[in-house]
């Protein structure tokens, strides 16, 4: 649960990375939890040889949850 507060409160104060992959500081698995929750959106860049998620941003669900 704490990387899932550390990502919402990185999305919140807008300072995620524009693209998001394999290579972020936290499990990709928790940021796609964070947007199957409808807490985070993002454009899905996924493909064959990995996940990605681009301009990835905060919902007013994930502010509320903070």
């Amino acid at each position: 649960m704490e990387d899932h507060y550390k990502i919402l409160t990185l999305a919140a104060s807008s300072q995620l990375p524009e693209k998001i992959d394999e290579n972020f500081e936290y499990p990709i698995d928790v940021v796609t939890e964070l947007i199957e929750a409808g807490l985070l959106k993002a454009i899905d860049a996924s493909s064959f040889d990995g996940t990605e998620y681009l301009q990835t941003k905060i919902t007013i669900h994930g502010r509320e949850y903070l």
